[in-house]
């Protein structure tokens, strides 16, 4: 999420000033807490000013998997859908994530 230079709309200029947030609904599918679901919306701007006029926002749900063996080690698939965006946007809509919770 950048600011881009006009005329060359494969490169961010960056910002001075930013607005990112995110929020995040986890629940069980199985009884012992192994597996489990989420839904989240990941959204924000950066700006050269405090304005909120290349603001964006993403909705997703994922999957979590615990392996309770490894430590426990956190095993994540994230889909995400942009719905508000910008032209030049990089758009990643899968995100596959392996940590170790401690």
């Amino acid at each position: 999420m950048t600011p881009r230079q006009d005329g060359f709309p494969g490169t961010g200029i960056g910002g001075s000033w930013m607005a990112l947030g995110s929020v995040q609904y986890q629940f069980p599918i199985t009884a012992d807490e192994m597996i489990s679901g989420g839904v989240f919306t990941d959204f924000g701007s950066i700006e050269d000013e405090v304005t909120m006029d290349d603001f964006r926002l993403t909705l997703g749900a994922g999957l979590r998997v615990t392996i309770g063996a490894m430590g426990p080690v956190p095993i994540a698939v994230d889909w995400g859908i942009p719905v508000i965006k910008q032209e030049f946007d990089d758009e990643r809509l899968f995100s596959f994530y392996i940590g170790i919770n401690r």
